[in-house]
């Protein structure tokens, strides 16, 4: 491998992602000038939907670009399917956000914790972005076809081009023509069509070896590619997970002026994950090629560099952040909020050293055992995120005691100075425990978790009796093993150290049992269970296709 042609994949890729994250900011600097805390507020509780659309689009769109690139070098007319399959099941999912953006904007909105001024500012920009989420699903799986099929610099130029008509148009809507919200939410919305129609000129060109075809889709073409993009996927969604939550907390504890700091924190921190995506996106065609051609070593080579790319580029992006950090917030500061910049300010710096984390990325995208892999990045999070702590200055750690942290380790402050493990909680668990139950109730249950009035049955809120209320102890046990042979059998699938993942995570769910549902009846779990299933049957489905 020759050492620019890394480079001429990243390079692309960077300049590409840093534009897509710019009309964010863009929209963030025109808000905040159009609209002060509150659009900036509204902006930031409407981003987790961003999210959880680029989550979807880019699992398919990058998963099935990947499977074209590994089937291509042995059966040409199998990998063209991909494309056309990634495009339909885009299609397909965009209907749900459609349906919401058309006749739930509002609820989406309360859902994502506005009140009802953020709401009435929220809704009509809400609105336009889902039912344009067709175009930001299908205009990843463009842009990865594109890239994938040797013409990363025209994937460059049509994320490039269509930020930069977002960005213009985002000023003309917003201010000349006075559209405030709506105006930044129309720019946003036709930004991923202009991109569509910039990658149009590959496909429409002799050099292409991709197009589009009717045909029925396949779901097992689509688990296929979801399989491989769940990188980008897990990607995505933990920045729109992080981003909900903490919209949620801050909410709570200074309201929508916190939001507002955390907004311009989250969209800087975009730019800083737009050049981690880019330098991953970049090595995905070479460290795939050379994954196809069976050169173990080149890949390797790919990684390394990738990982010291990576480095240098964080080193750079924490010192300038930490010296700008005033700068930056003042941009997006319209009013002179002493409140935000206070919280911004530091708030920015400690936010940007977190992409030290994201190197873990880069090193996850390229590696086959990619569960496996994600185990061992999630515990180095875990460990940065401890040291970050123990390094931060005493006034900030005091604030963060008083408030996270001392809700979060209650049992240990309350031994400290009591010598008893109890804590609100925990006395309330006890205390919903306290009803009376007959043996068989306890043994089959009676098959409903509520009264008829919608309450609580047994006015409880407890993971292991609401389960025993419902399906007794017999149907909690069947719960307990169904999900210890799903983690078996992934962890001899995937060459997982067997025992200690089995442990370690079937702990983790039998103690947060004890206070919420994370056995049967929790969507999250039906979820992994099913689609575990259809992986692990795969072969036998395939004549649904």
């Amino acid at each position: 491998m020759k050492k620019k042609s890394l480079y001429q994949y990243i390079a692309p890729n960077i300049l590409a992602m840093v534009g897509m994250s710019c009309y964010i900011l863009a929209d963030t600097f025109f808000i905040a000038t159009s609209q002060g805390t509150n659009g900036i507020t509204a902006l930031n509780l409407a981003l987790p939907i961003y999210g959880l659309i680029f989550a979807i689009g880019s699992m398919i769109g990058t998963g099935s670009a990947i499977r074209y690139t590994l089937a291509k070098a042995t059966d040409q007319q199998e990998a063209k399917k991909y494309f056309s399959n990634a495009l339909i099941w885009d299609a397909i999912v965009s209907v749900i956000f459609i349906a919401a953006g058309l006749f739930f904007p509002g609820q989406v909105m309360r859902v994502m914790g506005a009140d009802a001024v953020i709401e009435a500012i929220g809704i009509p920009y809400i609105r336009i972005v889902l039912c344009f989420t067709p175009f930001f699903m299908m205009n990843y799986a463009f842009t990865a076809f594109v890239r994938n099929d040797n013409a990363p610099h025209i994937a460059m130029a049509a994320t490039l081009l269509s930020s930069l008509f977002n960005i213009v148009f985002d000023y003309i809507f917003m201010f000349p023509l006075g559209m405030g919200m709506t105006g930044a939410a129309l720019a946003t919305a036709v930004s991923p069509i202009v991109s569509i129609l910039i990658c149009m000129v590959h496909y429409l060109s002799p050099k292409s070896s991709v197009s589009f075809h009717l045909m029925v889709p396949s779901v097992k073409m689509l688990i296929s590619s979801c399989s491989l993009g769940v990188v980008a996927f897990v990607g995505e969604i933990a920045s729109a997970v992080t981003t909900m939550v903490f919209n949620f907390v801050l909410l709570a504890l200074d309201g929508n002026t916190a939001v507002a700091a955390y907004g311009v924190i989250a969209n800087t921190a975009l730019v800083g994950t737009a050049i981690f995506n880019g330098v991953s996106q970049g090595l995905q065609p070479l460290a795939s090629e050379a994954h196809a051609r069976g050169e173990e070593h080149e890949k390797h080579q790919i990684l390394v560099k990738s990982i010291v790319t990576g480095i240098v580029l964080a080193i750079v992006l924490i010192a300038g952040v930490w010296f700008f950090a005033a700068n930056i917030t003042s941009a997006f500061n319209s009013e002179q909020s002493a409140q935000l910049a206070a919280y911004a300010i530091p708030g920015i710096r400690i936010y940007f050293i977190g992409f030290f984390a994201a190197l873990g990325y880069l090193f996850l995208s390229s590696k086959k055992n990619k569960f496996k892999s994600l185990f061992k990045i999630f515990v180095f999070t875990i460990l940065l995120i401890s040291i970050l702590y123990l390094a931060l200055p005493s006034s900030l750690k005091e604030v963060i005691d008083e408030s996270v942290f001392a809700y979060a380790f209650q049992i240990f402050y309350n031994y400290k100075d009591s010598g008893s493990f109890s804590t609100s909680s925990s006395d309330r668990v006890a205390e919903m425990w306290q009803i009376s139950i007959g043996f068989f109730t306890y043994l089959l249950g009676d098959g409903r978790f509520s009264n008829p009035d919608g309450t609580y049955y047994g006015k409880i809120d407890v993971g292991y009796l609401r389960q025993i209320l419902y399906g007794g102890i017999a149907f909690l046990i069947y719960s307990v093993v169904l999900t210890w042979r799903m983690l078996t059998n992934y962890s001899k699938r995937y060459k997982i150290r067997q025992h200690l993942f089995e442990y370690i995570v079937l702990a983790y769910l039998l103690v947060i049992h004890a206070k919420g549902l994370s056995f049967m009846y929790c969507p999250e779990h039906m979820m992994i269970i099913l689609f575990y299933y259809l992986h692990l049957n795969r072969e036998k489905l395939a004549v649904f296709r």
